[in-house]
């Protein structure tokens, strides 16, 4: 208080007013604080040691969490496609992009903590997903739609090994051709990964070739699917067609860093021909994972015109049908 106010505090209004000026003084010492610092939520210098949750990112992403009933997975679903938690790994995987967490998952009331390197790691990998996927969909959208080419009629007579010369119960239209992008591995490794990580029926494919790394070099493996003739599970979520009518080959190798085997590629030509001749699918209908999807999938090294130009006439229907490639062994073991 200045000299000013001193006799006004004398009369008797200001010793009313006294208490009440008192009780500012505080307030208007705070006001006045020149403290830079004051009145902010204290946060850690160290923002790696900031943690969120799968939850919380999920929201963030505008996408839903949910967990894989009977697995030990968790998954964010949104329009980048899908981010999948595995329980007890570091494993991460973002619209089939793999990444590895910093410390290992442990999943807890349906949630999973994750460290914040972890979060913007994913959430980048996220965003970068949505923006191929949208690219991906302008595109399409705006190629006129081609006309689908001529079907030859089905061939009952076609040759092949007895495990593909199963009854037809579906209008098989075309083929993918897909890479495992591992090292090796064969029909029950891969069985055994989509049925306890993806929670599917089975494997998602129709055929396995391996590459020498987990079964014999060359060596066709048949699964339930194409033996049962029930709908795949190679292209993609929301490629329904392509999953229910076009037949999904897996060849065992990583073909963004090599090529097939000779002995892969041999057993392939006998394989794609066999299945042109039988279901009547022409060369157009026979492509790879990323004609249809925005994937790499099966590499850049995987020659599919070699496939293409050897199935192409009678002569070369001849070759494939006396190719080298090993022929399948029962149930794909």
């Amino acid at each position: 208080m200045g000299a000013p106010f001193l006799p006004f505090l004398r009369t008797q209004g200001g010793r009313r007013l006294l208490p009440a000026l008192l009780a500012l003084l505080p307030l208007l010492a705070a006001c006045a604080s020149t403290d830079p610092d004051a009145g902010r939520t204290w946060q850690p210098a160290d923002e790696s040691s900031w943690a969120t949750t799968a939850r919380a990112l999920a929201a963030d992403l505008g996408a839903t969490l949910v967990a894989e009933p009977g697995t030990r997975t968790l998954v964010i679903e949104g329009r980048g496609g899908r981010i999948l938690f595995l329980d007890g790994t570091r494993m991460v995987t973002v619209d089939g992009q793999r990444l590895e967490a910093s410390t290992t998952l442990q999943f807890g009331d349906g949630d999973v903590a994750l460290a914040n390197e972890d979060a913007v790691r994913i959430s980048q990998a996220w965003k970068e997903a949505v923006s191929r996927r949208e690219a991906r969909e302008r595109a399409l959208a705006a190629a006129a739609a081609p006309a689908p080419p001529s079907r030859a009629p089905p061939r009952g007579d076609a040759v092949g090994d007895p495990e593909w010369n199963v009854p037809l119960k579906r209008e098989w239209e075309g083929i993918l051709i897909h890479h495992s992008a591992t090292e090796g591995g064969n029909l029950a490794k891969f069985d055994k990964f989509h049925r306890e990580v993806n929670g599917w029926l089975m494997v998602g494919y129709d055929f396995i070739i391996c590459n020498g790394d987990g079964g014999p070099d060359g060596l066709v493996q048949t699964s339930e699917r194409w033996t049962t003739q029930i709908q795949g599970a190679h292209a993609g979520k929301g490629l329904k067609r392509y999953n229910d009518h076009w037949v999904g080959i897996c060849l065992v190798g990583d073909f963004s860093r090599e090529r097939p085997t000779a002995k892969q590629m041999a057993s392939l030509r006998r394989l794609v021909r066999y299945l042109q001749d039988r279901c009547g699918i022409p060369d157009a209908n026979v492509r790879t994972h990323r004609d249809v999807r925005d994937t790499d999938c099966p590499g850049k090294h995987f020659p599919l015109g070699e496939v293409l130009r050897a199935g192409a006439g009678p002569r070369g229907a001849e070759a494939l049908r006396s190719g080298a490639g090993l022929r399948a062994s029962p149930r794909g073991k």
